[in-house]
């Protein structure tokens, strides 16, 4: 029996994670891109996951439990995308974005990062995965997005219109 693919994409908040997750999914013929916020779990009738979880998410927060992923998905093929952002960047756009919740602050945006590091440590160690960077997208722009197509197994020409985030944050640095 074939098994079904199950794809994770994780990063910290603010790091590109959401957008990627929409893009591998209408790729993968999951979700057409649009119809799925990008938040959770999206599944298809061919039983293929992709599943999108910021490190953390949700109010009050959470992280992904890696183990207990690995144990629901051990006759899966699983792999995961590790979505980055200059961390700096990534912080002050949680902070900026999410600050009305008094626990989005400086101290405690650092510590959600430093959580979310030791995630993928761990899905780097123990994973088959692929660095979606949010910065190499900006440079690359298309023929980035075909090196994650390419690691997928599947062939598209999707695209869409890249718009850098960070320049409003490099912009105004004080």
């Amino acid at each position: 029996m074939k098994k079904r693919k199950v794809i994770y994409i994780i990063g910290c908040e603010k790091s590109g994670s959401k957008f990627i997750a929409k893009i591998i999914a209408h790729v993968f013929g999951v979700c057409k891109f649009g119809e799925w916020d990008g938040v959770g779990v999206c599944s298809s009738k061919n039983k293929n996951i992709i599943a999108h979880f910021s490190q953390p998410h949700c109010n009050p927060i959470q992280y992904s439990n890696i183990k207990a992923i690995e144990q629901k998905h051990k006759d899966d093929e699983l792999k995961f995308v590790i979505t980055t952002r200059d961390i700096n960047i990534s912080e002050k756009s949680r902070i900026v974005t999410w600050g009305f919740h008094k626990h989005k602050n400086k101290e405690n945006v650092s510590k959600e990062s430093g959580e979310a590091k030791k995630i993928i440590e761990y899905i780097l160690t123990n994973h088959d995965y692929f660095i979606w960077s949010y910065e190499t997208m900006n440079y690359l722009k298309e023929a980035y997005l075909q090196t994650i197509y390419k690691w997928l197994g599947v062939k598209s020409t999707f695209n869409f219109k890249i718009i850098d985030g960070n320049k409003k944050y490099i912009n105004n640095e004080k």
